[in-house]
């Protein structure tokens, strides 16, 4: 069994069979509710980076006046294709001068994003602000080490063989750094970050297959097992 493990691990050319062999079911538990519900809420919210000056900084305005500033913004943005009724419900002011608002549905987040009304809704909000980027961990327990979270090419196929959008999966690596597995160690769990709140939200809940063995993600942020 260590002898084939070690062969497997040091093979690269190894994987793309193993990932498309009959999978195996690995970690049956059902998704967390309130890991579904956390995940659907961060749909609903945009980051904003603020380079406002500092005698015109939304930052420094409440946490009303940021909410009524933001529908304002949208109020003013008019296109064929604008969703109806949409509303910021809630603003936060984060560390790193950005502020995050929630609003009253992903599909708004997802019209809002695209690249001409971000950029109109960005500059009427506050002055060179910018719409962030969003990343979402999901820890994926028990992962075979055949796996190279490093390879481009192992992201692209895994990207394939769960029928995901393409550079969906924007990185991945081992919790745990490969110089402390123990010897004969088989598997470990890996960190996927992602671009898409919707696609975490899918592998959290129908699960997703790597190497061949379907795996139930979690959004924890921290991982309990050290393994």
């Amino acid at each position: 069994m260590t002898d084939t493990t070690d062969k497997l691990a040091t093979n690269t050319n190894s994987y793309q069979p193993v990932l498309l062999s009959k999978p195996v079911v690995l970690n049956k538990t059902a998704a967390n509710p309130r890991v579904l519900n956390d995940m659907d809420q961060k749909a609903k919210q945009i980051l904003v980076d603020i380079y406002d000056k500092d005698d015109n900084n939304v930052l420094l305005k409440s946490l009303t006046y940021i909410v009524e500033k933001a529908n304002e913004t949208i109020a003013g943005l008019q296109y064929t294709s604008k969703p109806k009724d949409i509303k910021v419900v809630s603003a936060l002011k984060i560390r790193g001068k950005a502020v995050l608002l929630t609003l009253n549905s992903k599909e708004v987040v997802t019209w809002i994003r695209e690249p001409l009304n971000e950029m109109e809704f960005s500059n009427g909000f506050s002055a060179e602000s910018q719409i962030r980027e969003r990343s979402y961990n999901l820890i994926a327990p028990r992962v075979p080490i055949t796996f190279d979270p490093s390879d481009k090419k192992h992201l692209y196929k895994l990207e394939e063989t769960n029928c995901l959008d393409k550079h969906i999966i924007r990185r991945a690596k081992w919790i745990k750094p490969v110089v402390r597995r123990r010897s004969g160690q088989a598997n470990a769990y890996t960190i996927l970050t992602l671009s898409s709140v919707n696609t975490a939200n899918t592998l959290i809940r129908d699960g997703v297959y790597i190497c061949g063995i379907k795996i139930r993600p979690t959004s924890r942020s921290k991982n309990p097992f050290n393994a």
